[in-house]
């Protein structure tokens, strides 16, 4: 379609940022080169830590590690931040370094989310494997991959009916669902990720984490949808003062006939 004017352009514009929000959320999206940890991001996330260490961020990787069970490292966003009750994406590319777990079930990394009050489920990345739950302390089908030779980017997805899937460097390798168990999920909506278990521990390294469950947008989002609102105001804006010089230019000239109703 061929634009006949700027203003045209700019309604489009306008109407894009107006309609910014994606079908399932808004995305968080925090990098290691940024230069920013997680919880310094907007909206941040929060870090839960008992260890004696502290993520540590260098060289555009940010190192998580515990050293032994019962420490926990992991960032969390929570409900009202997010809302995981429908269809969403979790993508991070990240790499195991070393580490150990006490339980089957469990891995020195974990991708954990509730959608629902006491459902969810967890990505465990362990030593050249990965799994998704069955329920709290059972495993599901483990999958060999290679996790702490290099970075990978994992990919989960939720369809928003119970059911996940899990690309590998783009290749879907594992599925897997939601499940209900007050002890594994809790109550809140939520997306965390680190080393989230007292039965696990370990050090790994992460270049960044996504997600498009964000239930409000960030800030630049914020931005883009009052610049397209001013651009709506202003178009209507002049609409109004174009018809209204029309109308004053016909009442001073009543016997000067508009050139849409001039003859040929």
């Amino acid at each position: 379609m061929k634009l006949q004017s700027p203003l045209a352009a700019l309604t489009l514009v306008a109407l894009a940022a107006a309609s910014a929000p994606a079908a399932a959320g808004y995305v968080s999206s925090w990098n290691a080169a940024s230069g920013l940890y997680p919880d310094q991001i907007s909206p941040p996330y929060s870090l839960f830590d008992s260890s004696p260490a502290d993520p540590v961020l260098a060289g555009g990787v940010l190192t998580v590690s515990t050293s032994a069970q019962l420490q926990q490292m992991y960032y969390r966003q929570l409900d009202p931040i997010v809302d995981t009750s429908g269809a969403f994406f979790i993508e991070a590319r990240l790499r195991l370094v070393s580490g150990a777990a006490s339980h089957a079930s469990r891995a020195p990394i974990s991708i954990t989310f509730t959608t629902a009050p006491n459902v969810g489920n967890a990505l465990q990345i362990h030593h050249d494997s990965v799994f998704f739950l069955t329920d709290n302390l059972v495993a599901g089908t483990k999958v060999a991959v290679d996790t702490n030779d290099a970075f990978h980017t994992y990919r989960i997805e939720s369809d928003g009916a119970g059911g996940l899937t899990l690309d590998w460097d783009g290749t879907q390798i594992l599925t897997g669902a939601t499940f209900l168990s007050a002890d594994a999920n809790g109550p809140t909506e939520r997306i965390t990720w680190g080393q989230g278990s007292q039965l696990a521990f370990g050090t790994s390294e992460w270049a960044y984490f996504t997600h498009d469950a964000l239930a409000v947008p960030e800030p630049q989002t914020y931005a883009l949808l009052l610049a397209g609102l001013g651009l709506l105001g202003l178009i209507r804006g002049q609409g109004r003062n174009y018809c209204q010089a029309r109308l004053f230019r016909r009442a001073a000239n009543p016997n000067n006939p508009s050139p849409a109703s001039s003859s040929a």
